[in-house]
């Protein structure tokens, strides 16, 4: 089974930063991800990457726009700040 946005969210946040996501971010990211997915299957018949790297069609958008948050997570402050 497919997990919700939400659930999406605080699992990917306990991953990757050992932590769950305030209110704030958790809303914030669940937005993220609903732009991410309309952005991508709007685009799915366009590249995705430039034509010189090969041009690769969206055919996923909810897989493409979470995988876009997990990379947004690994440039969060916590995950590159050492405390």
């Amino acid at each position: 089974a497919t997990l919700s946005p939400e659930a999406f969210v605080v699992a990917a946040f306990e991953e990757i930063l050992s932590r769950a996501p305030t209110a704030a971010e958790s809303a914030r990211s669940v937005e993220f991800l609903q732009e991410q997915t309309r952005w991508l299957a709007e685009t799915k018949s366009g590249p995705v990457l430039p034509a010189s790297a090969g041009a690769v069609t969206v055919s996923a958008p909810v897989e493409r726009a979470r995988e876009n948050f997990v990379l947004v997570l690994f440039n969060h402050n916590d995950f590159v700040t050492v405390r």
